[in-house]
């Protein structure tokens, strides 16, 4: 608690209350009080704010190693209140929370002419994320882990003889542990010994995506599925255009590349929502639909009739898939294998051409792209 100086202005703060959808299926009510973040001012409330998360591809990669060594087993712990344990480098005061004098924590008296000044980061600080982030790689590189070069996010540790033990994949406050039984408690109990953390046990559920580790006729895999959002894409597709979605083999027009719009736009709006949920949807299950995305993406400023054909095209090839699924299969070795193609001079507009790729780890899918090349190129070959 401290006095307002002269011409201070303390950030505003308010509550946020949601419902989260827990792993077995429950509803949890939450209640936070958040900092208006927008009201921070640049230099002197915050300065860097970007904070790294483990990328598609490197968890994709750690699921794999787990698939290829034995008895290595996946699972996931969840650092409580992540934000409040991080430190701030910057003096940042905020005003009274709603509720703390009507639920007499305060005195009106105590609290005239004071503000608070927060000692740790608060959920809502443009900073947070980063804070945390900076916290939590102090304290793995004290237990011991080591972190990868290629991605800050990920983390490991090996024995004397470089033989390793144990991947640790961040994003933000969720950990994917894989490794050893053994080694996947021991790390448990060194977490435990700077943050609370929540045990959520073999990995099922993450950023949307369930996840089923699976040993039949096909081998060991991972199957990962999204069903509640694949059908709500649907759904909202159909509430947008009035009509049932007409089923589609293929998930674009075979020979067909879209070209700008010349005419007026035809609900931006709408087409921006759909679009953002398919690129999520595509980016985490469905290799096949990129080049779809990517065409579908370049008219976003402004939509016409033919880009929404193409996406009613898109939605109609998700719903015959439904329940779409991708499966993550035990690789064959650890080595990295490559598949890429380009299409020449593919936007009739630009003449620019198109790269596609898919990278495998001994046969397990681990990354995929499909995107426009940023300079023209004069032949197929150069392409």
């Amino acid at each position: 608690m401290q006095k307002l100086k002269e011409r201070q202005k303390p950030i505003r703060v308010k509550w946020v209350f949601k419902k989260k959808n827990e792993q077995d299926g429950s509803i949890r009510f939450k209640g936070r009080i958040v900092v208006k973040g927008f009201a921070q001012v640049p230099g002197i409330d915050f300065t860097n704010t970007h904070s790294p998360v483990a990328q598609d591809s490197s968890i994709k990669l750690v699921l794999a190693v787990a698939l290829m060594k034995e008895q290595w087993e996946v699972e996931m712990i969840d650092i409580e209140a992540a934000f409040l344990e991080a430190d701030l480098d910057e003096d940042i005061y905020i005003e009274w929370p709603e509720g703390v004098k009507e639920f007499g924590y305060f005195k009106e008296e105590e609290m005239k002419g004071r503000c608070l000044k927060l000692e740790k980061a608060m959920y809502g600080c443009v900073q947070s994320p980063l804070m945390f982030f900076k916290t939590y790689s102090k304290h793995l590189l004290a237990i011991g882990l080591t972190q990868s070069l290629a991605d800050p996010c990920i983390w490991y540790k090996q024995d004397e003889n470089y033989e390793l033990l144990l991947i640790v994949a961040v994003y933000v406050d969720d950990c994917i542990v894989a490794g050893l039984k053994r080694e996947i408690d021991k790390l448990k109990v060194d977490v435990q010994k700077r943050f609370k953390i929540t045990d959520l046990g073999p990995l099922k559920k993450h950023l949307g995506v369930w996840y089923e580790r699976c040993n039949d006729s096909k081998g060991e895999y991972f199957r990962m599925t999204m069903e509640k959002y694949q059908v709500d894409i649907i759904s909202d597709w159909e509430q947008i255009v009035g009509k049932k979605c007409k089923p589609a083999k293929t998930p674009g027009f075979p020979g067909e590349s879209l070209t700008k719009n010349t005419g007026d736009e035809v609900d931006k709006e709408n087409y921006r929502k759909v679009l953002g949920r398919l690129m999520w949807f595509t980016r985490k299950l469905m290799p096949e639909c990129g080049n779809a995305i990517r065409e579908l993406a370049m008219s976003m400023d402004n939509p016409g009739e033919v880009h929404w054909r193409a996406m009613e095209r898109l939605v109609g090839y998700i719903a015959t898939t439904n329940p779409a699924e991708l499966c993550l299969m035990k690789p064959n070795d650890l080595k990295i294998y490559a598949y890429v193609d380009s299409n020449y001079a593919t936007n009739k507009e630009t003449r620019k051409s198109v790269t596609g790729f898919v990278v495998t780890i001994g046969g397990c899918l681990v990354s995929y792209s499909s995107k426009t090349q940023p300079s023209v190129t004069l032949s197929s070959t150069e392409a």
